[in-house]
C-alpha cells in the first residue's frame, strides 16, 4: 500500500468551503487503497465545529506559533485581516513543528494557502521526496500574493516559480488558473481538480416549500468579503416594495454590515449552521446568491459552488467575466456589478426565469479523488 503524507494547515474542526476539500479528497483516497496520513497543526482557538468525524484518516495534529493559532490579530483568530508584509506569509513559523511531526511517505501533497508551506516541499524535495504543489487559491495571479512592497513582489513571482518548477506535479482548481501556469512555465504537469461535494451531505434532506421566496446566501460577509452591492441591490428592493420575499444568510456577518442588514424587513439571520443544517436550508430555498467581490482573483472558484450546482436551484451570479461564469457556463443568471441588473434578476427568478441545470455528478469528490489517484500514481 502505497502512502501519502499529506500538509495542510485548515483542517476540520475548522470549518469551511476549501478546509472541506483536506478532508474529502484523502478521505476518498483511503478508500481507494492509499494510506494516507494527515500532517496539520492543532486547531487553536479560531474553533468552528466542536468534533469532526475523519473515517479513520490518520491525523497527525502539532503544536505552532503564529497569529491564527494565537488569536492575537483584533480577537479574531487572525481572519479577516491579511498581513501583507511577511513573506510568504505569518504561517512561516509552522515549518519546524510540522518536519518535527513528518514522517516518511510515498509521496507528499502540500496543500497551500498559506503558501509558506510550499517551502515544506521544496525542502523535501530536495531530500529526494516526491512532492505535489496544490494551489487552493491563486497567489501571484491572487489577493494573497500581492504585498505593499514591490520587492515583496518580485520575491512572490520568483518562488511561486520555483515551487511549479520543483513539484513533481502541480493541482490547481480553475481550469483559467491551470492555462496561466502552462502558459506562464510551460509545463504540462499541471493539472485541474475543481472543489466538489458529498452526495452523503444530500441525503435525507428534509424538503419544505414555504409561502415565501427565499434566496440564500451562504458565506461570511466581512471586510475582505463586503456585501456593500448586495445591500444596494435590496435597498431597489425595499424601495420597490417586494413581498412574499426573504433574503438570508447562513454564516458569519460583520456587526457594521448587520446593522444595515437588518434595515430590511425581508432580511433573516441563519448565523453559523452545522453542515448538514446549511446544505438542508440551501435545498429549501428558491434560489441561491453567490458572490464575487472585485478583489478576488478573475480565477476563484468559492468552494460552495458545487452545493449550489447539486441543489439544482437557479443561481444569481455577482462577479466580473471571469472563471466562475466559465464553469457555471449558462448555469446561472450572471448579474455583474450593477445593483440595478442584480434586483432585476432577483424579480426575474421569482417571476419563473430558469436557468440551465449544469451535471453535478463530475464534482462529486469520490470523482475528483479518482482523478487525484491517477495522477498520483503517475509519480510513483
Amino acid at each position: 500500500m502505497s502512502s501519502i503524507g499529506w500538509i495542510t494547515y485548515y483542517f476540520p474542526p475548522i470549518a469551511g468551503g476549501g478546509i472541506n476539500r483536506n478532508l474529502e479528497i484523502p478521505l476518498h483516497l483511503k478508500r481507494m487503497g492509499w494510506d494516507v496520513s494527515i500532517y496539520t497543526p492543532h486547531p487553536g482557538r479560531y474553533v468552528r465545529i466542536k468534533d469532526v468525524d475523519t473515517n479513520g484518516l490518520n491525523v497527525v495534529r502539532f503544536p505552532t506559533i503564529d497569529p491564527f493559532h494565537l488569536g492575537k490579530i483584533s480577537g479574531t483568530g487572525g481572519m479577516g485581516r491579511r498581513d501583507r508584509l511577511t513573506f510568504p506569509d505569518n504561517k512561516v513559523l509552522i515549518l519546524p513543528f510540522l518536519f518535527n511531526a513528518l514522517k516518511k511517505h510515498d509521496i507528499y501533497v502540500v496543500s497551500a494557502p498559506p503558501f509558506s508551506l510550499f517551502m515544506a516541499g521544496l525542502i523535501l524535495k530536495k531530500m529526494g521526496y516526491r512532492w505535489v504543489a496544490e494551489f487552493r487559491d491563486p497567489y501571484v495571479d491572487g489577493t494573497l500574493g500581492n504585498y505593499l512592497l514591490p520587492f515583496l513582489n518580485n520575491m512572490a513571482k520568483s518562488y511561486e516559480r520555483s515551487v511549479v518548477k520543483n513539484a513533481d506535479s502541480v493541482i490547481t482548481l480553475s481550469p483559467g488558473l491551470t492555462e496561466v501556469f502552462q502558459k506562464r512555465y510551460r509545463q504540462s504537469n499541471i493539472y485541474t481538480i475543481t472543489n466538489g461535494y458529498s452526495e452523503e451531505d444530500f441525503k435525507d434532506i428534509k424538503k419544505i416549500k414555504g409561502k415565501e421566496f427565499i434566496l440564500t446566501y451562504m458565506g461570511s460577509f466581512n471586510r475582505t468579503h463586503s456585501p456593500d452591492i448586495v445591500i444596494e441591490a435590496l435597498e431597489i428592493l425595499k424601495r420597490k416594495g417586494i413581498t412574499n420575499f426573504k433574503f438570508q444568510v447562513v454564516g458569519n456577518i460583520l456587526p457594521e454590515y448587520m446593522r444595515r442588514f437588518k434595515e430590511f424587513p425581508f432580511f433573516r439571520y441563519r448565523g453559523y449552521l452545522d453542515r448538514k443544517e446549511a446544505i438542508e436550508t440551501i435545498v429549501n430555498s428558491d434560489a441561491l446568491l453567490l458572490l464575487l467581490t472585485t478583489e478576488e482573483s478573475p480565477y476563484t472558484i468559492p468552494g460552495k459552488t458545487f452545493e449550489y450546482i447539486r441543489t439544482g436551484k437557479p443561481i444569481i451570479l455577482i462577479s466580473e467575466e471571469g472563471e466562475l461564469k466559465r464553469l457555471l457556463n449558462g448555469g446561472c443568471i450572471h448579474a455583474g456589478y450593477s445593483p440595478e441588473k442584480i434586483s432585476e434578476m432577483i424579480m426575474d427568478v421569482m417571476n419563473g426565469e430558469k436557468t440551465h441545470t449544469i451535471p453535478p455528478w463530475r464534482f462529486e469528490w469520490g470523482s475528483l479523488a479518482a482523478d487525484y489517484s491517477e495522477i498520483l500514481w503517475s509519480l510513483l
